[in-house]
């Protein structure tokens, strides 16, 4: 199986549970499809709390360009 490097973009959509105001986050990952390790591994970390309510999360895909410097790359996981 042959797989490809890709640029994941995972939105995290919150409440925040003192607030009750609706927020989000994103984090931006390199990986490989099909796995999708990395994109798994974040996705599944995100959980709720006593503060914050995970209400969805999402991901695309983009094809990785190597050559291009991306300055919202905030976290690569190797």
């Amino acid at each position: 199986m042959n797989e490809e490097y890709v640029l994941a973009t995972i939105v995290i959509s919150y409440l925040c549970k003192k607030t009750n105001e609706s927020k989000y986050s994103y984090v931006k990952v390199e990986d490989c499809y099909p796995s999708l390790v990395n994109t798994n591994h974040i996705m599944n970390f995100a959980k709720s709390n006593d503060r914050y309510e995970v209400t969805r999360i999402e991901y695309s895909l983009e094809e990785a360009h190597f050559t291009d410097i991306d300055l919202e790359l905030c976290n690569t996981v190797h």
